[in-house]
C-alpha cells in the first residue's frame, strides 16, 4: 500500500498535478526552490519506480519462504531487512530528486562556466552510487566466500547436525548420513550457483560503468542479483532435500515404495 502511495505522488509531481507544497512529496532544498526544480525533481525519483517494485517483491518472497520454514527468526530478519532496504530506496529517491532538481536550477541560470560544470558533473556518477555499487560488491563477495567455506566443510563432513547451519528438513535431519549427504550437495550447489551470479552481476556493473549506463543499472542490477542468491540457495535445498532421500533409500531399500 505504502508503494503504491508514494509511485502516486511521485507520479502526480512528476505531471504537474501535484503542486510544490510543504506537505506531500519530495521535498528538499532543492526540489523546494522552484515549480521547475520539484517537477524535474519528481521526473528523476519517478525512474526509480522499479526499484520500489522489487524491493517489495523480495520482501514478500522472503516472508513467504519463512513462513514456510515457519521461522519466528527468518520471519523477524525478512521484515527487518526489507524495512531497511525500503528506508534506503526512499533515501535514494530523495537524493536523486534533489540532484535532478539542483542541475535544472544550475541550467536555467545559464552561462558558460555553469554548463561545463553540469557536463562534468553529469559525467561522473555520484558519491552515494560509488558507495551502493561497493558495499553490494562486497556482499556477494563475502556471501560467495563463506558459501565456499561452507561447502569445503561439508565435504569432509565437517558440518555435525545442528540448529543453526546447514539445510535442515525431516528429510536432511532423518539420519546422520542423510545429513552429511545432503550439506555437501546443497553448500555446492548453492557456492556454484552464487558463483555465477556474482560474477554476472560484477560483469554488468563493469560494463554499466565503461558505458556510462544509467544509474538506475547500477542500482537495480544487486538487488536483482541478491534476489537471484536467494533463488539459487531455495533450489540448493531442494537438492539437498533429493539427496538425503537417496541416502535414505539407499539404508532401507524400502523406504519410499509404499
Amino acid at each position: 500500500m505504502l508503494a503504491v502511495v508514494i509511485i502516486t505522488v511521485n507520479w502526480r509531481a512528476a505531471n504537474g498535478r501535484l503542486e510544490r507544497n510543504q506537505r506531500t512529496g519530495i521535498r528538499t532544498r532543492s526540489t523546494m526552490r522552484s515549480d521547475q526544480a520539484w517537477t524535474i525533481g519528481h521526473r528523476a525519483a519517478l525512474r526509480l519506480t522499479p526499484l520500489y517494485l522489487i524491493v517489495l517483491a523480495g520482501t514478500l518472497v522472503a516472508l513467504f519462504v519463512a513462513m514456510l520454514h515457519a521461522s519466528a527468526k527468518a520471519i523477524n530478519l525478512a521484515g527487518i531487512g526489507g524495512a531497511l532496504a525500503w528506508v534506503a530506496v526512499v533515501a535514494l529517491s530523495g537524493i536523486v530528486a534533489g540532484r535532478a532538481a539542483k542541475s535544472a536550477d544550475d541550467q536555467a541560470d545559464g552561462g558558460q562556466a555553469t554548463m561545463l560544470t553540469d557536463q562534468a558533473q553529469n559525467s561522473q556518477y555520484p558519491k552515494a552510487i560509488h558507495f551502493y555499487a561497493g558495499l553490494n560488491g562486497l556482499l556477494l563477495v563475502v556471501v560467495c566466500a563463506g558459501l565456499w567455506l561452507l561447502a569445503a566443510r561439508s565435504s569432509s563432513n565437517g558440518i555435525p547436525p545442528n540448529a543453526s547451519v546447514g539445510f535442515r528438513d525431516q528429510h536432511t535431519l532423518a539420519s546422520v548420513p542423510g545429513w552429511y549427504a545432503a550439506q555437501r550437495v546443497g553448500f555446492h550447489v548453492a557456492a556454484l550457483a552464487d558463483t555465477i551470479v556474482t560474477a554476472v552481476v560484477f560483469a554488468i556493473l563493469a560494463v554499466a560503468y565503461s558505458r556510462r549506463f544509467n544509474p538506475i543499472w547500477i542500482v537495480i542490477v544487486p538487488v536483482i542479483g541478491g534476489l537471484a542468491i536467494a533463488v539459487c540457495v531455495m533450489i540448493a535445498g531442494h537438492q539437498a532435500d533429493r539427496a538425503a532421500i537417496s541416502v535414505a533409500r539407499a539404508v532401507l531399500p524400502g523406504a519410499g515404495h509404499n
